[in-house]
């Protein structure tokens, strides 16, 4: 079993709220057309103004959020940098292979490939931050940032002292209607924070960059402890997912009385939910259920920011309304096990705890 490591610093840049300040959703916005774009920051803050004009879109955002996570740390110097996506910089990817089209692959401009490349977010970190250790991004679908934070805490355990880890993804529309095409997403518009409502095959397609500073010692920042993390590929019934939950928790000497939230990736689409219904009944019919992806909408990753808000409810002590599912009277919050599934082919669980 890897010890459990330290949130040290978190930082989110999401279709909601989230960057500056402190705010906890306590005005969360509400888009009406299934398409969710991240809420902009002032990058200028973070990024050098000669800098600022080569970067792309998703560069900008995942930068300045790994910057922030990083200050929020109050850490000077970092031992690693992981990070996870399923797409990776997709905008300046197309932006490539259209131009590769409509020039009949002559006179490109390089920039768009140069800064296409999965890897560029933790290159520009590393190149600012002067980090020359080890750099790693991970592409496992809807496991990318489960695998880069199981990496994080195996380097943790082998003696590294502090190490950013993220999960990023931007919209596309080009790839927002290729797979429309396959029922993707809701074929009627809806309020994004009625989602649930909405009883129809489909999701809300989302974006965003989520970063986290971890490390094996706890200190003034700390926001909560992530005890443990578990992956399971295509489970061929629901049993074999419950199965994974309770043995999860059984390794860390932990029962489903002890989990006080169940923070769930639930989407509303009708196909894919009942897995979440059925583990909310079966195992946690006392405790209450969360979601999160209402306000932040479907990605690879959308993981890493189920992680932020469960640190942030960890270190806070209180559940925003817009978050539940299922409401039961709580005094205190100790242990929120996350779980989150992309169509039911990648799962991922985090058990986290209150410090």
């Amino acid at each position: 079993m890897i010890k459990s490591v330290y949130i040290n610093g978190i930082a989110a840049i999401s279709p909601q709220n989230t960057f500056e300040g402190d705010d906890f959703f306590s005005a969360p916005i509400s888009f009406d057309d299934n398409y969710l774009l991240v809420q902009d920051a002032d990058y200028k803050k973070y990024i050098n103004p000669v800098q600022i004009r080569r970067m792309s879109r998703i560069l900008k955002i995942s930068y300045s959020t790994a910057r922030k996570a990083i200050e929020d740390a109050g850490v000077v110097s970092l031992d690693a940098i992981i990070t996870g996506s399923g797409y990776g910089c997709i905008d300046d990817t197309e932006k490539f292979l259209l131009s590769m089209l409509h020039q009949n692959e002559q006179m490109l401009n390089p920039t768009a490939f140069m800064q296409s490349t999965h890897n560029s977010v933790s290159g520009i970190v590393a190149l600012n931050m002067k980090c020359n250790s080890y750099n790693f991004t991970y592409v496992h679908r809807g496991l990318s940032f489960e695998s880069s934070m199981i990496d994080a805490m195996i380097h943790i355990q082998e003696g590294m002292k502090n190490i950013l880890v993220g999960g990023f993804e931007e919209n596309s529309k080009n790839h927002y209607q290729v797979t429309n095409k396959i029922s993707f997403w809701k074929k009627n518009n809806i309020n994004s924070l009625e989602l649930l409502a909405d009883n129809n095959i489909g999701t809300i397609a989302g974006e965003g960059a989520n970063f986290f500073v971890i490390s094996g010692e706890k200190n003034e920042h700390t926001y909560a402890s992530i005890l443990d993390i578990a992956m399971l590929y295509k489970p061929t019934s629901d049993e074999e997912v419950s199965k994974a939950i309770q043995d999860l928790l059984a390794k860390n000497n932990l029962t489903t009385d002890d989990v006080d939230v169940y923070l769930t990736g639930l989407n509303g689409d009708n196909t894919l939910d009942s897995t979440y219904y059925n583990m909310a009944e079966k195992l946690f019919a006392s405790k209450s259920m969360l979601y999160f992806k209402h306000l932040c909408g479907e990605y690879y990753t959308a993981p890493s920011f189920g992680l932020w808000v469960a640190s942030m409810i960890l270190k806070k002590q209180m559940i925003p309304d817009i978050l539940y599912c299922k409401k039961q009277a709580t005094n205190s919050v100790k242990y929120i096990l996350l779980h989150n599934h992309y169509r039911n082919i990648n799962h991922g669980f985090c058990l986290l705890k209150h410090e």
